[in-house]
C-alpha cells in the first residue's frame, strides 16, 4: 500500500472508490482578541494558547467538520468550547480591534465565563491518500 500526503489550502470533502481511499484532516490557525477583561486566543495547527485573567491555558482543540450555517466552526476541549462565525457584513460584530480586516466573530466559554471577540482563522487541509497495489 502506498500513502501520499497532499496539502490543500481550501476545505474539501473526502472520497473513496475501489482503487484508493482519501482521508482529509483540517488544520486550523488563527488569532482572536477581546476585552472585558482583555484576552488573546492563538490557534496553531489545532493547538491553542489562551491568555486570559493573568492565566495561560494551552491544549488541543477539536473542531466540527460540518456546519449548518454558512461558515461556522464549533470547537471544544475539556476547558474551553465555542463557535467561530464568518461576519455576515465582513466586519466583526464585536468591533473591538483597531484592524478593519478581521472577518470572524468568536464566542467561547472558559472557566464558566463567556467571552466574545474578533479575529481571523485559516484552514489547511492535509489529504492522505492510500492506493491499493
Amino acid at each position: 500500500m502506498i500513502k501520499l500526503l497532499v496539502f490543500y489550502s481550501i476545505l474539501i470533502s473526502g472520497c473513496t472508490n475501489q482503487n484508493n481511499t482519501q482521508q482529509n484532516i483540517s488544520m486550523y490557525n488563527g488569532r482572536f482578541e477581546g476585552t472585558e477583561p482583555f484576552w488573546l486566543l492563538e490557534i496553531e495547527n489545532n493547538n491553542y494558547t489562551l491568555h486570559c485573567n493573568n492565566e495561560i491555558s494551552t491544549g488541543k482543540l477539536y473542531f466540527s467538520n460540518k456546519s449548518s450555517r454558512g461558515e461556522s466552526i464549533a470547537f471544544n476541549n475539556s476547558t474551553i468550547f465555542g463557535i467561530i462565525n464568518r461576519s455576515e457584513n465582513g466586519i466583526c460584530d464585536y468591533a473591538i480591534l483597531e484592524k478593519d480586516s478581521v472577518n470572524f466573530d468568536i464566542i467561547f466559554s472558559y472557566n464558566n465565563q463567556t467571552y466574545r471577540g474578533c479575529g481571523d482563522i485559516f484552514t489547511t487541509v492535509i489529504s492522505i491518500e492510500e492506493f491499493a497495489d
